[in-house]
């Protein structure tokens, strides 16, 4: 078999990996429930994606009389992520899980195909 044959069998046995163990675990998470609330459960995604939820329900992203997400200074990517999760599976908690799973499918591949070059496909494969 050619080493760019392997490469290609290798990287789609990892995305296929990689794919298995993460995308059904996406609503499994049941989150950390707030210091001061009862019954409440809040997860991180609230926090980066709230701007796309608010475009997803009104339409537009930014709201000057709301001056909120506060966090599109730092993570504006999410909010967009957020945007087309919530376009794509409507309003739910995988909704905006299945970017940030996406992308980190996508890091690893990137990683997978970096040290492939360097090294012998099935290598590479362990390693990532």
């Amino acid at each position: 078999m050619t080493g760019n044959k392997q490469r290609w069998l290798v990287g789609g046995a990892l995305l296929l990996l990689l794919a298995a163990l993460r995308l059904p675990w996406l609503a499994a998470d049941p989150g950390n429930s707030t210091f001061w609330a009862y019954a409440y459960f809040s997860y991180d995604e609230a926090a980066y994606t709230s701007g796309g939820r608010h475009a997803y329900l009104t339409g537009t992203f930014l709201d000057p009389e709301l001056n909120e997400p506060h966090t599109f200074s730092s993570a504006w990517g999410m909010h967009f992520l957020g945007y087309l999760g919530y376009r794509l599976a409507g309003l739910n908690q995988v909704a905006i899980r299945w970017p940030v799973a996406t992308l980190t499918i996508g890091a690893w591949l990137a990683t997978y195909a970096y040290l492939s070059r360097r090294t012998v496909p099935w290598v590479a494969g362990l390693i990532v």
